[in-house]
């Protein structure tokens, strides 16, 4: 967060925990699109038609690959913290009704799309690090690439790779493939 917010502006805002933020979100205070992100509320970037594409397409190949035991949800919240982000991909271990009294508190899998929050999506590595999701991909849409964070220690990633256009990835927790040309 320090790369997002200085110390001094730090001193003047409002921290909020997840019950404060979920009791203002069922009041209606809250706009629609807003996350919560180390305790500071944040406004979600609008999403592009290609954002949208991408994020539909994943969501439909992946909920193909996946095994009963897991629910492909998209731009749903997890809860970790002092945060809870609504990653465009979650793969989460469950089923539909395990959480319909609260939001999973880790995924195995989550992907976030990226066309102009790069920076965001990549300061959001150590949230999910921190809630011990194994794998992590970034697609970055401009560059045209696939940013992968796996072995979580801690808030860190220990593996970091980018991988371009045309290279065959596969998916975790699958025997499936995919590349970036695929969902573009």
């Amino acid at each position: 967060m320090n790369s997002i917010l200085n110390e001094a502006t730090l001193k003047r805002i409002f921290l909020y925990d997840i019950a404060t933020y979920h009791k203002l979100g069922e009041t209606g205070v809250l706009p629609r699109n807003t996350e919560l992100i180390r305790g500071v509320l944040v406004s979600k970037m609008t999403i592009s038609p290609i954002h949208s594409k991408i994020v539909t397409k994943l969501g439909y190949v992946l909920s193909r690959y996946f095994a009963n035991n897991y629910v492909v949800r998209q731009e749903k919240p997890i809860t970790i913290k002092n945060s809870e982000p609504e990653p465009d991909i979650s793969v989460v271990q469950g089923n539909y009704d395990d959480f319909g009294e609260e939001h999973p508190k880790t995924a195995a899998f989550v992907i976030e799309v990226s066309y102009s929050s790069l920076d965001e999506d990549i300061d959001k590595a150590s949230i999910y690090a921190s809630a011990n999701i194994s794998y992590y991909w970034i697609v970055d849409i401009q560059n045209k690439q696939i940013h992968i964070y796996e072995n979580p220690i801690g808030q860190e990633y220990q593996t970091k790779k980018t991988c371009g256009l045309n290279e065959q990835l596969p998916i975790p927790l699958t025997n499936h493939n995919i590349s970036l040309a695929e969902i573009l």
